[in-house]
C-alpha cells in the first residue's frame, strides 16, 4: 500500500521553485486583500516553501508555519525562523490546531489534502480558527494520471473538496485547475 504521507527522505523536492507555479500565494493574497497585520497559517508547512514569500511581502504580518512532522518543525527552526521572524513554527496534530477560536485571516493547505484520513475534519478545523469573513486555499494534485506526485488513487476530484467545504459551512469564491500540476479552491468563512 502507497503510505500517504510525505516522505521527509525527500525533502528537497519541497524547495523546488517551480512548486510556486502550482499555488501562486501571492497572487491569492492579492485575490483576498491579506493586509500587514493578517494572521497566516500554512497547514503542512512543510519547509515553509509558501510561508517565506509571505513573510518577505508583509514584514508585520505572523505566519504560522504549522506541520505535524517534528523534523519538519526542527528543519523550519535551524533553516527559517532565524531569517524571517514573523514566521513561527508550530507542531500541530492530525487534524488540530492548537489555536484560538477565530483567530486567523487566512489559511491555506498545499499538496495536503490528499495526505489526510479525514479531510474533513481538517476543513472543520480551519473553519473553527479562521475569523468571519477569512479564507481557506486548498490546492492539490489534479485526479489525473501522473509521473509525478501521489497515486491516482490518493488524489481529489476538485468537486469532493468543494463539497467538503460546502458541509463545513464555506462559500466557495474561487475554483481553478488552471496551474500546471494542481487544482486551487478558495474558500470564505461565512
Amino acid at each position: 500500500m502507497e503510505e500517504k504521507r510525505f516522505n521527509p527522505d525527500k525533502l528537497d523536492r519541497l524547495n523546488h521553485p517551480d512548486r510556486i507555479y502550482n499555488f501562486p500565494v501571492l497572487e491569492i493574497l492579492d485575490m483576498i486583500g491579506v493586509q500587514e497585520t493578517s494572521t497566516v497559517v500554512d497547514i503542512g508547512a512543510g519547509t515553509a516553501f509558501y510561508s517565506k514569500p509571505i513573510a518577505e511581502k508583509f514584514p508585520n504580518c505572523t505566519i504560522i508555519a504549522a506541520d505535524i512532522s517534528d523534523l519538519m518543525i526542527q528543519w523550519m527552526e535551524e533553516n527559517i525562523v532565524s531569517s524571517f521572524p514573523n514566521i513561527h513554527t508550530l507542531k500541530m496534530e492530525d487534524h488540530r490546531l492548537p489555536l484560538e477560536t477565530g483567530s486567523v485571516d487566512f489559511t491555506f493547505m498545499v499538496n495536503l489534502h490528499h495526505e489526510l484520513d479525514t479531510p474533513e475534519l481538517n476543513i472543520q478545523e480551519c473553519y473553527r480558527i479562521l475569523k468571519k469573513g477569512g479564507y481557506l486555499a486548498i490546492s492539490d494534485w489534479r485526479k489525473e494520471q501522473s509521473d509525478k506526485g501521489p497515486s491516482y488513487d490518493l488524489r481529489y476530484d476538485p468537486i469532493t473538496v468543494m463539497s467538503q467545504l460546502l458541509a463545513s459551512g464555506f462559500i466557495v469564491v474561487f475554483n481553478s485547475s488552471d496551474y500546471p500540476d494542481n487544482f486551487v479552491i478558495l474558500a470564505v468563512k461565512n
